[in-house]
């Protein structure tokens, strides 16, 4: 598994060709101490608010459609309540997530948090798009395992 932090702040990162879009994407980065739960609190420490599109360009043989595991990392960086914060996940086109609210799955603010789709066709390119139905989407990251 390879690990980049995008935009780059830790030091030099593999060339991955990475889009993202919003109205106002701001991204934050917070101590891994603060996070709870049992998932990776180093990936959901950190994140981007207000995103509405991420396009990942894969690298190489990864150009060639096969069906991959991706996996999103969230944790509600905020302290707001459930139902303050709506929106919903699409991979490739397809929704795959409505009305998703990260305080309410995890069970509160800054608890990790994992989505897990299997079978998603990608050739070359993963378009992740987040439609706010209530506040801004927020996203940690980004897991994309290729299946056999």
């Amino acid at each position: 598994t390879m690990w980049l932090d995008y935009p780059s702040v830790g030091g030099t990162s593999p060339d991955v060709e990475i889009k993202v879009t919003g109205d106002n994407p701001q991204y934050f980065r917070n101590h891994s101490g603060q996070i709870h739960g049992e998932g990776l609190k180093w990936v959901a420490a950190s994140g981007v608010q207000g995103v509405s599109e991420i396009d990942i360009t894969l690298p190489g043989r990864a150009r060639q459609e096969h069906n991959y595991t991706v996996r999103l990392h969230f944790a509600e960086p905020n302290d707001v309540s459930v139902g303050h914060r709506r929106f919903h996940i699409s991979l490739q086109g397809q929704q795959v997530a409505r009305d998703f609210d990260i305080a309410k799955e995890a069970a509160g603010a800054h608890r990790t948090l994992v989505k897990e789709f299997k079978a998603v066709p990608i050739a070359g390119e993963l378009k992740i798009s987040l439609v706010a139905d209530a506040g801004t989407p927020v996203l940690c990251g980004i897991e994309i395992t290729v299946e056999k």
